[in-house]
């Protein structure tokens, strides 16, 4: 039904709408009492004020009843019985409509309230997932920029300083792998500085760069809470991790590392790459072998240094002796008892005897008599043009670096084996023999491998020592292994220039 009222729409047995407390119009039998006759209404409206009230005024009931208001006044006898049930029923129902507006009222108020609660518990809960969010550890990539470093090789130790979204110093060290991955952080800003070089299976190790990589982790917003807050709202979960919001990666910059020169890998160097490598998890047995290969390497840098630098001097060595034979060669030489020798009028050529780089002079002089010789051995030290060594009878000079200086007389023969080292030379074995038998106990005949044949031996020597015939031939062989034949030339201006520059 409708409420003749409020015009809302209640229950067709209501007696009073329960949303505006006014009478519907129905009795307490159901009876719409607008249709019954106007006395009847005139009744009730005397009655409804009268409600509140146990003792009646008599003329008020006679007059509710319908007594004719000029008619004689009947005994008094109380409220009748129907009014009395009237005025009862019109009370419960009056107390019913109140207490039914009452308690809409209250539900209103109660569910009101709950929704507040929950929209503040939601709301609780989304700053929690926020706050989460925000203090997620996020993962940090690096780009690694480094020639020559490989998967297998060990972390790059990089150490990260800055302030974390609640200002929060960080300083920490994480270990960086050839991918870039290896660190976590919470949003903030950072520095990070390669602390030390990683070690290698190759040997290589890198310089730390001068200046660290600058990087920040924005810190998450409220729209980024997006997925964390609907997770929440979910499952009530608070936490972004359990949501399944995930962290967001952040790109750490570029880490250039430039290969040292193996010279600069210093024992501290090496070190500091080995505990690193070990305190990156690493394991002892492969950085052990890791660390010798660094060693490795920088001892074959120091040996090839040495040699590039040997050979470096060598060739200083050999121009300066060069134009030191040349300044030479147009001057004169006391040859022997012949002084002043015209070394114009000789014949010369250049032979490495010792192998090291700088040419010996050989000298022959065609005008030298016998007696003073035939063939002069010169070399280059200490800065000056040295002789090192005569030959009456000339030279024999032999790959393995040694020379033969041969005296040839009548009846006799001797000659001298010499090395060059250190820019002197050293006699290692003679002989000296005869065609006839001598006094010696030696008498058997021989053919010496470096020199001429000799009938009968006089004397046999190693090392200055008097030897048996065995030895001194295993000791020549070894030095006239292979003769090598210099070609002389005229010691002309031409000459001199295409040789020695």
């Amino acid at each position: 039904m409708i409420c003749p009222n409020c015009k809302s729409e209640i229950r067709d047995d209501a007696l009073f709408c329960p949303l505006c407390g006014k009478p519907t119009g129905l009795d307490a039998t159901g009876t719409d009492t607008s249709l019954q006759d106007e006395p009847q209404a005139d009744a009730t409206q005397v009655l409804e004020p009268a409600a509140d009230a146990t003792q009646a005024d008599a003329a008020q009931v006679e007059a509710a009843s319908g007594a004719p208001a000029g008619g004689k006044a009947r005994k008094h006898r109380g409220p009748s019985r129907k009014a009395i049930v009237a005025i009862v029923v019109a009370g419960v129902v009056a107390a019913g409509a109140v207490g039914g507006g009452l308690y809409y009222h209250q539900q209103q108020v109660e569910q009101a309230e709950r929704e507040r609660q929950e929209e503040l518990e939601l709301e609780q809960q989304r700053a929690a997932a926020l706050d989460a969010l925000r203090h997620q550890d996020h993962p940090v990539t690096f780009t690694i920029q480094a020639d020559g470093y490989e998967a297998e090789d060990g972390p790059i130790p990089v150490r990260i300083t800055g302030t974390d979204l609640d200002g929060t110093s960080v300083d920490t060290t994480c270990y960086v792998s050839q991918d870039g991955s290896g660190t976590t952080l919470k949003s903030g800003s950072y520095e990070a500085t390669v602390v030390a070089s990683p070690l290698t299976k190759s040997g290589t190790l890198y310089a730390t760069p001068d200046s660290p990589v600058s990087f920040e982790i924005p810190v998450a917003e409220e729209a980024d809470a997006g997925s964390a807050g609907a997770a929440s709202d979910s499952d009530d979960s608070a936490d972004a991790g359990e949501s399944g919001a995930a962290a967001t990666p952040t790109e750490g910059g570029t880490i250039q590392l430039a290969a040292l020169d193996p010279l600069d890998q210093t024992d501290d160097v090496i070190d500091a790459a080995y505990q690193a490598a070990l305190d990156g998890g690493l394991d002892a047995g492969t950085a052990d072998a890791y660390r010798q290969a660094a060693v490795d390497v920088r001892t074959a840098a120091e040996k090839a240094k040495e040699e590039a630098e040997a050979k470096a001097a060598a060739e200083r060595r050999a121009q300066d002796a060069h134009a030191a034979y040349s300044t030479f060669l147009q001057g004169t030489y006391d040859w022997g008892s012949d002084k002043g020798a015209d070394l114009g009028k000789c014949k010369f050529a250049l032979v490495d005897l010792d192998g090291d780089g700088v040419d010996e002079l050989l000298v022959e002089n065609p005008s030298a008599s016998h007696a003073n010789g035939y063939e002069r051995l010169f070399g280059y030290n200490g800065g000056q043009v040295v002789e090192l060594a005569a030959g009456r009878d000339g030279f024999k000079i032999f790959r393995s670096g040694a020379i033969l200086s041969l005296s040839v007389g009548r009846g006799s023969w001797s000659g001298t084996y010499r090395t060059l080292q250190n820019g002197k030379m050293s006699e290692v074995a003679s002989f000296e023999s005869g065609d006839t038998p001598g006094s010696s106990d030696i008498t058997q005949t021989f053919s010496d491998p470096g020199g001429e044949s000799a009938p009968y031996c006089r004397s046999l020597k190693v090392n200055g020592t008097d030897t048996d015939l065995d030895t001194y031939l295993a000791t020549v062989r070894k030095l006239a292994d292979q003769e090598v034949a210099p070609s002389l030339v005229d010691n002309t201006a031409a000459n001199r220039s295409q040789l020695l520059g």
